[in-house]
């Protein structure tokens, strides 16, 4: 399984968390800097099934209140947005999120 490490450290704002992502995930600046565009990069814009990969996230659990929220929800979001594509498109986007 490939593994993104993310650091997030250095995220000040929830556009911080956002932005950090999807450059750790590649894509480009078209990209917006919201939840939608997030699970649209991982999950929605797969034509096919992709190889498994682990995003770990780091350096959160001392950052504010809002952005450990954030990063919280986005794990759950994942989870939802994999489910659902499971059942509309019959296969799983085997990306994973984990907050260490």
């Amino acid at each position: 399984m490939r593994v993104i490490e993310v650091d997030g450290r250095s995220w000040r704002s929830i556009v911080d968390v956002y932005d950090g992502l999807v450059r750790a995930l590649g894509g480009s600046e078209s990209y917006g800097r919201s939840i939608n565009a997030l699970m649209e990069l991982i999950v929605w814009d797969q034509s096919e099934p992709v190889a498994p990969y682990l995003i770990r996230v780091t350096g959160v659990r001392t950052q504010s209140a809002e952005i450990r929220s954030e990063v919280d929800f986005i794990q759950r979001a994942l989870l939802e947005d994999r489910s659902a594509c499971r059942a509309q498109n019959g296969y799983d986007i085997e990306a994973h999120f984990e907050i260490v």
